[in-house]
């Protein structure tokens, strides 16, 4: 199967809304090489697995925070922003094998994503109060959810 691909100024949009119960048991640790404890099955597995099933991500194109960031660094835009942390450009499989024993239906098919430059993901859902200073900044295309 070919890989999907993450180009520059794209954004991912995870799964968090279909899966609720994909939550970290502690605070996540985004060193590379890190891992969580999840609630599903409560097993260890390497963050590269839950980032791309929970966290909304976007790109971050230009000069700007991710710039003087490391892989694995987090940080905030401003006191209201969410918390983000930075993700190294690369590949990674995406989704379980389909022998897998307790493997959910919308885990597969597995497929390999390669993300072309390093973006910045929220470590969290955004609140209401990160979305409205998001639009009073004149960004999130002025959108406000209803």
């Amino acid at each position: 199967m070919s890989g999907a691909t993450v180009p520059p100024g794209e954004v991912c949009v995870g799964l968090t809304g279909q899966l609720p119960w994909l939550r970290p048991k502690q605070p996540p640790s985004f060193k590379p090489g890190g891992t969580s404890e999840m609630p599903a099955r409560n097993q260890r597995i390497p963050w590269s697995v839950p980032l791309s099933i929970w966290l909304a991500a976007a790109a971050m194109p230009g000069p700007g925070p991710l710039d003087a960031q490391e892989a694995g660094d987090a940080f905030r835009d401003c006191e209201v922003c969410p918390l983000m942390v930075v993700v190294p450009a690369g590949s990674f499989m995406m989704g379980s094998p389909s022998d897998e024993e307790g493997r959910y239906r919308l885990e597969g098919p597995q497929h390999e994503v390669t993300i072309g430059s390093p973006l910045a993901v929220g470590v969290y859902e955004v609140t209401f109060e990160e979305w409205d200073a998001c639009v009073t900044e004149g960004g999130c295309g002025g959108h406000r959810p209803g």
